[in-house]
């Protein structure tokens, strides 16, 4: 029980008895004798019946919960401050000991270390693109067509940038226009399309369609020469 008082998100606090016998699963029979016994109580506890519990758990219990006695104040170590005060007491000298073994430069290093300025990463500046950016019209021209290419510097993005620089923007929209016409709706269908359409394989054939597309077989099979004849 101590241990599943420890996880609950208000410490020390179940929600019902229902809920601690769920819990403590076949161990739960015992819960009754648990109430009985004093180890639990039954929100609200009256400030005559365990004033310390009542102070407790003030701010977290409500109608109905069962809180455990004096749980709150058994997860207060009441030596630790005496435990902290003798360690220090007795470990006084040990650090000037240890400090006097150090080389003079290896102190001062450190010293230097300690006192130089945090290095401050400046926030990156948002990729924006003006009128004036080469793939300005693919992109203009895409969103018109309820196609969001976010100028952000991602992949879609710097591929549109790339097949603009090789084959500029009148090519590029031709080929994402035949392949919208082919089925590619999303963005990535589109620019991958595109960029198959654009970019034929050394035996010129162009490469397969991407993602996107639904072709029939007559466009599959021409799209690499041909359907081969069976005998």
């Amino acid at each position: 029980m101590m241990c599943r008082a420890k996880t609950q998100r208000r410490m020390g606090v179940f929600g019902s008895v229902a809920h601690l016998r769920q819990l403590l699963g076949t161990e739960g029979r015992y819960v009754p004798d648990l109430v009985r016994a004093g180890l639990l109580h039954t929100w609200p506890v009256a400030p005559e019946a365990c004033p310390r519990c009542a102070s407790d758990y003030a701010t977290d219990a409500t109608e109905g919960d069962l809180v455990v006695h004096d749980y709150r104040r058994e997860q207060r170590d009441p030596t630790n401050a005496d435990r902290q005060s003798g360690y220090r007491d007795r470990n006084a000298d040990s650090n000037e000991e240890s400090n006097a073994t150090v080389p003079p430069l290896s102190r001062a290093l450190s010293q230097s270390l300690s006192k130089s300025p945090s290095v401050v990463t400046p926030p990156r500046e948002p990729y924006q693109v003006g009128d004036d950016e080469p793939e300005y019209p693919v992109l203009a021209w895409l969103a018109s067509r309820g196609v969001s290419i976010a100028p952000s510097g991602n992949g879609y993005h710097r591929k549109v940038v790339m097949m603009v620089e090789k084959y500029g923007p009148d090519r590029v929209k031709d080929a994402m226009s035949e392949a919208m016409a082919a089925g590619a709706k999303m963005d990535k269908a589109v620019v991958f399309g595109a960029a198959n359409l654009l970019d034929p394989t050394p035996s010129g054939k162009p490469n397969a369609v991407g993602k996107g597309f639904n072709p029939t077989s007559e466009e599959a099979w021409a799209a690499f020469g041909g359907k081969p004849d069976v005998a």
